[in-house]
């Protein structure tokens, strides 16, 4: 969801601007994820020393919101403003099948009849950031593999015995988004 943020410019006197021309700079910098690009803003001047700035953050988390006036960036007061970002909702395209000795899984695992895994599940939004799970947004699939009529265990996450076959593929269904 596109963020925005209003701005009226004022003098140094704290009078109000009445025409535009200020060149506002609007910057979105990561605080829990330093490796995760920064974001930039788009600043619409209404010309009345009113400004629009809109942006979209794709990285959930804390985020510090800066706004500068160009070309000194001098900061605007209050400027570095904090801002909390959540994940979007479960994308069944950007989640993964973990093996815990293994990691991500990308093809078959092998593992001797009769014997138990632990099979764990990355739930991830559609930018790659992990977000809680939640049984009613997220529906977990094991089907057989190669069986004619074959049957299909669909469940809520929490386990549950299966019959003996040859192949078992886990998947992770989102039908809501």
């Amino acid at each position: 969801v596109p963020g925005e943020v209003q701005i009226t410019a004022r003098d140094r006197f704290g009078n109000r601007v009445r025409e535009g021309g200020v060149r506002f700079e609007l910057a979105l910098l990561p605080m829990d994820e330093p490796r995760a690009a920064a974001g930039r803003g788009a600043i619409q001047d209404h010309g009345d020393g009113r400004y629009t700035g809109r942006y979209t953050c794709t990285a959930s988390g804390r985020h510090a919101v800066s706004l500068t006036i160009a070309p000194d960036d001098a900061a605007v007061h209050g400027s570095p403003f904090l801002m909390h970002v959540a994940p979007a909702p479960p994308d069944a395209k950007r989640c993964a099948c973990i093996a815990p000795r293994l990691g991500p899984t990308r093809g078959a695992v092998m593992l001797v009849a009769g014997s138990e895994m632990l099979l764990g599940l990355r739930i991830a939004d559609a930018f790659g950031n992990a977000t809680p799970f939640d049984a009613r947004l997220l529906e977990i699939s094991i089907d057989e593999v190669g069986v004619h009529g074959g049957s299909s265990r669909r469940g809520d996450g929490r386990g549950g015995a299966l019959a003996p076959a040859s192949e078992y593929t886990v998947r992770a269904i989102s039908e809501h988004y």
